[in-house]
């Protein structure tokens, strides 16, 4: 049982809660408050591409009565193979207005894990993103499941050729074909018809998790759970002001709770949208000049290092004053109050360096939020003091996004914030974080038994996550339960640390510990390819990626990071084994991972190495 002193809350004055909320509702007061002729906005072959919010309206109306006339009905799951652009999020809203769920699936995922979960959420219909990949997933489909092909979606764009299709004798559209059919439907119905149709109840999206176990589980998510958690989160950020002033560079991908929720808010404000990739990502800060951006610390980690990298390379004078102003930024605390005399020297600071450490990011971005996996507190205070605020929070896929952060006054490096509006959270009597409200999902979709064992009868949420509040109500994530796995001897192993401790290294780009039933813990590592050449020397310059990894150097450079993390861990959950991985072995963008704790494509890659490393007869790395 909880008892009242020991439920924590959002502060007063910092968000507002507001219920009854349906997700195109959001959409629908912004074209009346903000209209705005660029909310939307992306990069083409043919160049930029824009959308206003009023027309993403019309656009997404006439595809949710397209949708509703191929006899799908309130209710059925629709899933979505698309990428984080424009088509996903028209898809998406045009599923929600026409009362579907829908289920959005990583494409980079593998043909077969694709459909396994589309199976799972016994899909009708499935919307994918070109022919191709259609024919792809052809096979793993039921007859009776319909296939939708989304052309660009220009007013310009024309149909697919059916003979591109090569449908098999199932139901197979374009989605300019049924955006057609449904223009000429509202133009008799006339707009908004899907007010009546939705509720703020009714479940919106499912969208999967990785259990305890590895299993995918599909957490069914309402209208009301995404909206109520994402108008608390930017109601309680004045700083962020609605409009179209306001400029989001949106590169990391839809398909998570976090990136899907923040857009629905960002709609909500009338913000100017621009969506992009992981790899477009700093081509593009240039030239959007975004004012805020969502990230996962891993990018900020980059950008960091780049920074200080210049900075190594300067001379004289001014390497002396970057020195200087790095320094400064490096003893900034968030939140906290700074003497006058170091209060001037920010400024000084600010006109001589930072200025030049935001020119490189666009020139006005002034927010940074930050999820997915804990910040480093000295990475939150050096981007906050060269005058672009890192907010961090916390939340998870069964809370439809966020449930802390740190926002406006209520700001500390090294937590995730405060409560936001409208949710209670506890502390259990082993650590573990609980969590209460509106924004608590429906449950695991087909898993009765998932779900109990994470929604009490009291409504509590059991996070999986351990930590614990401050004195002054900040929460700090001091492990996870969830993520812990059992060796074969008997111990527990929190893989967490260790993974965390490599991948703040220029040297890796991903870690992954590997063990669960094993005498031991092992190591699958994807490097940092350019880093380790430079580290290597030119002379390597022309050794095939393959060979640079197989280099005596190469393994010695990661042998040694190794050490170092085991240093800090228990005797049993040092690792004794490592493997380097190829990034293009498995396909996963690095910007994605950790976002809900899992990359799939990198788990299925490794399990055949995993199965090499705890072979006696192909040990070839071990760390002491």
């Amino acid at each position: 049982m909880i008892s009242s002193r020991q439920i924590w809350r959002s502060p007063p004055h910092s968000g507002r809660v507001e219920l009854g909320r349906s997700l195109p509702a959001l959409l629908d007061e912004a074209c009346d408050r903000y209209p705005n002729p660029q909310a939307l906005r992306q990069f083409t072959k043919t160049g930029w591409q824009t959308v206003s919010n009023l027309k993403f309206r019309a656009m997404a109306e006439a595809l949710a009565l397209g949708l509703r006339e191929l006899g799908l009905n309130k209710g059925d799951r629709v899933g979505l193979v698309l990428p984080s652009d424009l088509s996903f999020c028209l898809a998406d809203m045009g599923c929600l207005m026409a009362g579907l769920v829908d289920v959005p699936i990583n494409p980079s995922l593998d043909m077969k894990a694709i459909a396994f979960q589309l199976d799972l959420a016994e899909v009708r219909a499935v919307i994918v993103s070109d022919a191709g990949t259609y024919q792809g997933i052809n096979p793993y489909l039921g007859n009776e499941t319909i296939a939708i092909v989304a052309d660009p979606i220009a007013e310009h764009a024309s149909a697919l050729k059916p003979s591109e299709l090569k449908p098999s004798g199932r139901q197979v559209r374009t989605l300019i074909d049924i955006r057609n059919v449904g223009r000429l439907l509202r133009a008799e119905a006339g707009r908004g018809a899907w007010r009546d149709l939705i509720s703020p109840q009714d479940v919106a999206t499912i969208v999967y998790t990785a259990g305890a176990d590895g299993t995918s589980l599909g957490v069914m998510l309402t209208h009301e759970n995404i909206s109520a958690a994402i108008i608390a989160t930017f109601t309680g950020t004045p700083d962020v002001k609605p409009g179209a002033e306001t400029s989001i560079l949106s590169f990391l991908p839809l398909t998570h709770v976090f990136a899907r929720s923040f857009f629905y808010g960002h709609v909500f404000y009338g913000h100017s949208i621009t969506l992009a990739t992981p790899r477009r990502f700093e081509q593009h800060l240039k030239q959007v000049q975004p004012t805020l951006i969502a990230t996962v610390p891993r990018v900020l980690e980059k950008i960091q290092q780049k920074i200080l990298r210049k900075g190594n390379q300067l001379k004289g004078r001014s390497r002396s004053i970057f020195n200087w102003a790095a320094s400064l930024a490096e003893r900034y605390e968030l939140g906290r109050w700074h003497s006058p005399w170091y209060a001037l020297q920010l400024k000084l600071a600010d006109w001589l360096v930072f200025s030049r450490w935001r020119e490189a990011l666009g020139g006005k971005l002034r927010f940074i939020v930050c999820g997915g996996a804990a910040v480093p507190a000295d990475i939150a205070n050096f981007f906050s003091a060269a005058g672009m605020t890192v907010m961090q929070g916390y939340g998870l896929t069964e809370t439809g996004s966020v449930i802390c952060c740190n926002r406006d006054r209520f700001n500390r490096a090294g937590t995730v914030g405060v409560p936001v509006a409208g949710v209670e959270m506890a502390i259990s009597n082993d650590g573990e974080i609980l969590v209460r409200g509106a924004c608590v999902m429906q449950g695991y979709f087909n898993n009765p038994t998932a779900t109990e064992a994470v929604l009490d009868a009291d409504g509590w949420l059991h996070t999986g996550d351990v930590g614990k509040f401050t004195t002054d109500g900040f929460l700090r994530i001091t492990g996870y339960k969830k993520h812990l796995f059992k060796l074969s001897t008997g111990e527990y192993v929190m893989p967490l640390p260790l993974e965390q401790q490599l991948e703040r290294s220029p040297l890796v780009k991903r870690a992954v510990v590997v063990g669960i039933r094993r005498k031991f813990c092992g190591m699958a590592i994807v490097p940092e390819a350019d880093n380790l050449r430079r580290e290597i020397g030119a002379v390597r310059a022309s050794v095939s990626l393959q060979k640079l990894l197989e280099l005596p150097e190469s393994l010695a450079l990661y042998q040694a990071l190794i050490n170092e993390a085991n240093r800090q861990m228990p005797r049993w959950s040092r690792v004794k084994r490592f493997e380097l991985v190829r990034e293009e072995s498995h396909g996963c963008e690095v910007d994605e991972v950790r976002m809900d704790g899992e990359c799939a494509p990198l788990q299925e890659a490794i399990a055949p190495l995993v199965a090499g490393m705890y072979a006696e007869s192909e040990m070839q790395h071990v760390a002491p």
